[in-house]
C-alpha cells in the first residue's frame, strides 16, 4: 500500500547532526514546549512519572499500551480537557486519531526534572519488555526513535510560536528495533511491531 495514496505523511529522516543542527541552542526561551504540556505536566516530579507508569501497566503487570485512541484516554495525565485536547492533537501528525504513548512517556520523561540516574530508570521501566531493570539493545533503540519523534512534534524554535509540524526520525543503523529479539517470544513484553513469530 502506497504510503501517499493513504495519506500517511511521511516522517523526515535526517542523520543525528542534522537534528541538532535543527535544535541545538535554537529553542525558544523561556520555554520551549507548548502550553498544553507545560500546563498538564506543571508540578510533576519524576515520582509523579512513575506513579503514573504504575498505573498504566497495573503495577508492572502488562506492558504499557502502545497508543491513545483518543483524548479522553489520557485523563489519567490530567482532568484538563482542553489541554488534553491540544496535546492529543499535537501528536497525531498522521490524523489517525491515534498517538504513539511511547513518543508521549519520552517527552514528558524527558521534560520533567531529575537526576540522569532516575531517568534512566524510568527509561528502562517504560521500554525494558523484557525486564523493568535493563533492556536489550533493540529496546535502548526504540527508545532513542519514540525519543526524537516525539521532541521534533513538540520543540519550538526561536521566534516560532508553536512546533514545526514537521515530524524527524533520526536515520542511524543503530535505530533498528524491528528485528527479532533472541529471547522467548511466548512471554516477551516487545511491542508486536518487534516480535515475529
Amino acid at each position: 500500500i502506497n504510503a501517499e495514496y493513504m495519506g500517511i505523511k511521511k516522517m523526515n529522516e535526517i542523520a543525528f547532526q542534522d537534528f541538532l543542527n535543527i535544535y541545538v541552542n535554537k529553542l525558544q526561551s523561556p520555554s520551549c514546549l507548548p502550553n498544553c504540556i507545560t500546563d498538564i505536566c506543571v508540578g510533576w516530579t519524576q515520582e509523579t512519572f512513575r506513579q503514573l507508569c504504575l498505573k498504566c501497566t497495573k503495577n508492572g503487570k502488562a506492558p504499557l499500551k502502545l497508543w491513545i485512541d483518543t483524548p479522553e484516554e489520557m485523563e489519567i495525565l490530567s482532568r484538563k480537557i482542553s489541554s488534553l485536547q491540544s496535546l492529543f492533537t499535537l501528536f497525531d501528525t498522521n490524523k489517525f486519531h491515534r498517538i504513539d504513548t511511547l513518543e508521549l512517556f519520552s517527552v514528558i520523561m524527558l521534560a520533567l526534572p531529575a537526576d540522569f540516574e532516575i531517568k534512566l530508570l524510568h527509561v528502562t521501566g517504560v521500554f525494558g519488555f523484557r525486564s523493568e531493570s535493563d533492556f536489550t539493545k533493540d529496546e535502548f533503540f526504540l527508545f532513542l526513535d519514540s525519543l526524537f519523534r516525539g521532541l521534533s512534534k513538540v520543540l519550538i524554535v526561536k521566534g516560532a510560536k508553536q512546533p514545526s509540524g514537521k515530524v524527524y526520525r533520526v536515520s542511524c543503523n543503530c535505530l533498528l528495533y524491528t528485528s527479532p529479539s533472541p529471547r522467548d517470544l511466548s512471554t516477551s513484553r516487545m511491542p508486536s511491531s518487534a516480535c515475529k513469530k
